[in-house]
């Protein structure tokens, strides 16, 4: 993948990201796969994947819409990039306003997304998402672990 090329990705991801933060899931919609091996680990945790595109379309809207308005911006970390597979390993900088609340948030985000090369372009086929931007103790990582 040459510099122009990832440089368009990570662009599309960041609209995609922008949009979802304001409620609007198509971006991302447009970077997933069509396939049904897409799968997601989401930001508010669980201990199996969503799995899907149909899965992740039927959910998007509601998933969006707890957003009203928001900003994000990636900060890209690594790049591995082996035949028809990419990994981004991301940090998603947000800024948040939910739905029914009134004051702006961080929603920053850690994120790790798996691509495929498909029909000559890049679709995601996981996305692993957690809000552990700030870097917590042994003990509350422990206290999350048991809740």
């Amino acid at each position: 993948m040459d510099k122009a090329e990832l440089d368009a990705l990570l662009k599309r991801t960041e609209e995609a990201a922008h949009g979802l933060m304001n409620g609007d899931p198509s971006g991302f919609d447009a970077l997933i796969t069509q396939k049904s091996d897409f799968t997601i680990f989401g930001p508010t945790g669980g201990p199996a994947p969503m799995k899907g595109s149909a899965e992740w379309r039927k959910v998007a809207p509601a998933a969006a819409g707890i957003f009203k308005k928001g900003e994000a911006k990636l900060e890209l970390f690594s790049v591995h990039e082996c035949g028809d597979l990419l990994v981004l390993v991301l940090l998603e900088h947000q800024t948040v306003t939910f739905s029914g609340d009134s004051a702006p948030q961080s929603w920053s985000q850690r994120v790790t997304q798996v691509y495929r090369r498909e029909d000559g372009g890049w679709k995601i086929v996981h996305r692993h998402v957690d809000p552990l931007v700030t870097k917590r103790t042994l003990a509350d990582a422990k206290i999350i672990a048991r809740a």
